[in-house]
C-alpha cells in the first residue's frame, strides 16, 4: 500500500510538471503574439499573468511532491497538500465543459490525475501501537514528525526563540521523536536542560538515537509520561505542549499537574491542530484553563494552528 502510494505520488508530481510545461507552451501552440493583440491590454495582461501563475504553481508543486513525498505521505498536513492538485485539476476539467475548449483526451487526463492525487490523500494506515490509545499518534509515524518538510512549515527556532533563555529548565511534554526538544536544548547554549517526555517509549528511543554521543546527551532528559499524566516532580520555567493535548482524555487533570510544577512567571505553550481541533473546541478549552487558576498572555501565530500561552495567576 505504501509503495503504491509513493508510485501515485511521484506519478502526480511528473504530471504537474508536464502540465505546466505545457502551459509554457501556450505562446507558440495557441500563436499568442498574434492572437492576444485582438484583446484590451487589461485582459491581455491578465491572460498572461494567470498563465505564469499557473505555470509556477504548476512546476513548484510538482517538485515538492517529488522531493517531499515520504513526508507528504507520512504527515497529515502533507496528505492534506495532495488536495490542493486534485482541486485545481478537477476545476480544469469543468471548466473544460462549462467554456467548451480542449479535447475529450485531455478532460480524460485531467480526470484521471485528479484520481492520482485523492487516493494517496484519502488512504490513513490504521496503525496503533500497544503503549498507546487510538488518540496518540504512534510511532511508526515518527518520520512524520521530524523531517525538513515540517522544518520549512513549522520551524522550532522561530516558533520557540521568544520564549527561551540560557538556563531554564524547559518541559517538552509529547516530545515524540524530538523535534523541538533538540532545538530548545540548542537554543539553551550549555545552561539548563530540556525534559522531553513522551507516552511511548519508541519515541524517547528514537530521540536518545539522535542525540547519542553528542553534547546534547547532557542537556536533554527522557521521561516516560503516563496517560493523562505527566509525572514530573521537578519545578520547571516552561512547558510545550506541542499537538498534543488533544489526545489527552482527562485535560483538567494534566493542567492540574502542570500548574503545581511550574515556577513562578513560568509559561505554558499550548498549539493545536486545525485540522483536528475546531476553533469551538479550542475556545472551550481555553475557557477551562481559565477556570483552572490561569491567566492568557497571548495568542501567537503558528502556521495551520491555533495557540495560546500561559501563565498562572498571581
Amino acid at each position: 500500500m505504501k509503495k503504491t502510494n509513493q508510485i501515485l505520488i511521484v506519478t502526480g508530481g511528473i504530471i504537474l510538471i508536464l502540465l505546466g510545461l505545457f502551459h509554457m507552451c501556450f505562446w507558440s501552440l495557441f500563436d499568442w503574439k498574434y492572437e492576444l493583440e485582438k484583446l484590451t491590454l487589461v485582459n491581455r495582461n491578465v491572460v498572461q499573468m494567470l498563465n505564469i501563475g499557473s505555470c509556477v504553481m504548476l512546476v513548484s508543486m510538482g517538485g515538492l511532491l517529488l522531493l517531499f513525498r515520504k513526508e507528504i505521505l507520512e504527515t497529515k498536513l502533507g496528505r492534506a497538500v495532495l488536495i490542493l492538485p486534485s482541486i485545481f485539476l478537477f476545476t480544469r476539467f469543468v471548466m473544460g465543459f462549462i467554456f467548451r475548449g480542449g479535447s475529450p483526451f485531455m478532460a480524460l487526463i485531467l480526470l484521471l490525475s485528479v484520481f492520482v492525487f485523492l487516493i494517496p490523500a484519502l488512504r490513513r494506515k490504521t496503525v496503533i501501537s500497544d503503549e498507546t490509545n487510538s488518540r496518540t499518534c504512534p510511532v511508526e509515524y515518527a518520520g512524520g514528525l521530524d523531517n525538513s518538510f515540517r522544518r520549512l512549515l513549522q520551524n522550532p527556532r522561530k516558533i520557540l526563540k521568544p520564549y527561551i533563555h540560557t538556563g531554564m529548565t524547559v518541559l517538552d511534554l509529547g516530545c515524540g521523536p524530538g523535534f523541538f526538544s533538540i532545538e530548545i536544548a540548542n537554543m539553551l547554549a550549555g545552561s539548563g536542560k530540556v525534559i522531553a517526555a513522551d507516552l511511548q517509549d519508541g519515541m524517547l528511543e528514537k530521540l536518545i538515537a539522535k542525540i547519542k554521543g553528542t553534547e546534547l546527551e547532557q542537556r536533554i532528559e527522557t521521561h516516560k509520561c503516563e496517560p493523562n499524566k505527566a509525572g514530573i516532580t521537578e519545578n520547571v520555567d516552561f512547558i510545550l505542549l506541542f499537538y498534543m493535548i488533544h489526545e489527552v482524555s482527562d485535560q483538567g487533570r494534566l493542567l492540574e499537574e502542570l500548574k503545581s510544577i511550574l515556577k513562578p512567571n513560568g509559561k505554558i505553550y499550548i498549539i493545536e491542530p486545525k485540522f483536528h481541533v475546531s476553533k469551538k473546541s479550542f475556545e472551550i478549552l481555553i475557557d477551562r484553563i481559565r477556570n483552572l487558576g490561569f491567566d492568557v498572555i497571548d495568542s501567537p501565530k503558528v502556521f495551520f494552528s491555533r495557540t495560546v500561552l500561559l501563565t498562572i495567576n498571581k
